[in-house]
């Protein structure tokens, strides 16, 4: 018999439930060694998630969910639109710097922006975030109370006729995009980062 992707979401997300909470209450940096199966990590990344903002009460969530309210965050995404702290610039489109409320209790640590998000200007929007907003909505959780962002904020990619095509940025470009990050950590400083993909890790 299938199962519908949103009762497997459910299931999976009470199976890890509580090691889930466990891993909240003592690694708050993050999760290690995430499972691959994309189910399971949307379980986790919905449980964790549901974990923490019952703990925390939530936060009111933004009217478009597009701009975080902390002002200094805010400072930050105007000076990133001109960062040319690697050459990952000169063939993105834009910037692509995080999103949510300031005091957001959960931030969301993706790889890099894809092909939509580097178009569109904002990160998850594409399948992968269409993956994660499904999990969320069976979780009941609405995506504007959370903080989401990426590793590195360019799109890297290989033009290959019309189409690009996605490649993992290499450990420099990570590390020189870092700054961006730490500034979006120590500004809102979430209880929980969830690290998704090998370079949000």
């Amino acid at each position: 018999m299938q199962v519908g992707a949103g009762l497997a979401l459910r299931r999976l997300a009470a199976e890890a439930q509580p090691e889930i909470r466990q891993a909240a209450a003592v690694a708050p940096l993050g999760l290690e060694k995430p499972d691959s199966s994309p189910l399971r990590v949307a379980a986790c990344v919905t449980a964790c998630t549901a974990a923490v903002m019952d703990e925390e009460g939530g936060e009111e969530p933004l009217p478009n969910g597009v701009a975080t309210a902390d002002a200094d965050v805010q400072r930050a995404r105007e000076e990133a639109r001109h960062c040319r702290r690697c050459d990952l610039w000169a063939p993105a489109s834009q910037t692509v710097f995080g999103e949510g409320p300031a005091g957001a209790p959960v931030m969301f640590i993706g790889e890099q922006p894809g092909d939509q998000e580097d178009v569109i200007g904002r990160p998850f929007v594409g399948p992968a975030g269409q993956l994660l907003d499904r999990a969320m909505e069976e979780a009941g959780i609405d995506r504007r109370t959370v903080y989401v962002t990426n590793a590195v904020k360019h799109f890297k990619f290989t033009p290959r006729g019309k189409r690009r095509i996605h490649q993992s940025p290499d450990a420099a470009e990570i590390q020189v995009c870092r700054f961006w990050l730490d500034v979006e950590r120590v500004q809102l400083a979430p209880r929980l980062l969830v690290l998704i993909g090998g370079s949000g890790a």
